[in-house]
C-alpha cells in the first residue's frame, strides 16, 4: 500500500472526527508502528497539515480546516 493511499485514509479519518492514531493505521494497512508514525510526520511536516495529538481522544485532529494539496 502506498504512502499516498495511507495519507488519504488518515486525512478522511481526521476530517470525519475519528481521531486516528498509529495503531489504527498499523491494523488497517499491516505496516510497522514506525512507518505509521512517519506517515503522521509527513502529513504535518511535508504537507503542512495543522495536526495535533489529543490525549483525551488518543488520536490526531486538525486544529483548523485543511485540504490535501
Amino acid at each position: 500500500m502506498s504512502a499516498y493511499t495511507r495519507i488519504q485514509w488518515l486525512h478522511k479519518k481526521i476530517e470525519s472526527g475519528c481521531y486516528p492514531n498509529s495503531i489504527h493505521e498499523v491494523e488497517k494497512f499491516g505496516i510497522s508502528q514506525r512507518q505509521a508514525q512517519r506517515d503522521f510526520e509527513m502529513l504535518k511536516n511535508e504537507l503542512g497539515a495543522p495536526l495535533k495529538y489529543s490525549s483525551a481522544h488518543r488520536g490526531y485532529f486538525y486544529t483548523e480546516p485543511f485540504d490535501l494539496p
